[in-house]
């Protein structure tokens, strides 16, 4: 689980609705927002109170304890997956991965967020705000990208848990995955947005620096001058 979400795996078998006797068997992966209202900019049964608690929750007017608001969706995966677990950052700006092990290939995948997003429209386009959001047409199946394996080309054996938590910079987090190999890495799920890249000129930077100094302290006695040269030229 991480802010509002939670992310869960499981095997599914179910029935077709045309055909009862023909079933669809495969691993998916089920994700869930909670929200505290079906309303945007709404906070639902909690609006109206002053004060809130988690541990004494306000009741809504039937009597019962106020319920938060579910959007939910479902994937089909194309391998199953174990030890769910969603990158963290030091600002949580970075987008989220959920990070699983896949035990039939080794490896340790990650899952952008925007991908099993449960908002996704189904059967139809997104609308222009909808795109603006990053959101895209749901399609129930989700294959294994082979990029998006941090563990590469190494075989890491009996993963039972995978471990996040956030680096200096925004940008990375640190992972460390256990069980009968011992595996540890950085992601960065946004893209080293606050690193400067290898091929960053820091040599012209250094000199447009100096530069720039250097202008300004050979301007700073001229426009002094001039400042007091237009004192004594005030008219009484």
């Amino acid at each position: 689980m991480a802010e509002n979400w939670f992310v869960c795996t499981y095997f599914g078998q179910y029935a077709l609705r045309d055909n009862a006797a023909k079933t669809i068997k495969g691993y998916q992966i089920f994700v869930a927002d909670l929200y505290e209202s079906d309303e945007a900019n709404d906070r639902g049964p909690l609006g109206d109170a002053d004060t809130f608690s988690s541990i004494d929750p306000i009741d809504d007017p039937t009597g019962g304890v106020a319920r938060p608001s579910v959007v939910a969706q479902s994937y089909v995966l194309s391998a199953p997956i174990s030890a769910l677990q969603v990158t963290q950052t030091r600002q949580g700006i970075t987008s989220r991965h959920v990070l699983a092990y896949l035990p039939e290939s080794h490896g340790i995948v990650g899952i952008p967020r925007a991908i099993i997003e449960p908002r996704r429209p189904v059967g139809r386009d997104p609308t222009p705000a909808e795109a603006e959001e990053g959101l895209f047409k749901y399609h129930p199946a989700i294959e294994v990208d082979p990029k998006s394996v941090i563990t590469h080309e190494r075989d890491v054996l009996g993963v039972e848990k995978i471990i996040t938590a956030p680096a200096i910079v925004e940008s990375t987090s640190l992972v460390f995955a256990y069980g009968i190999d011992v595996f540890g890495t950085r992601v960065a799920p946004s893209f080293l947005f606050d690193i400067l890249g290898k091929g960053f000129n820091k040599v012209a930077l250094v000199g447009t620096v100096l530069a720039l100094l250097a202008g300004v302290l050979m301007l700073a006695p001229v426009v002094r001058r001039k400042q007091i040269n237009l004192r004594w030229q005030a008219p009484m």
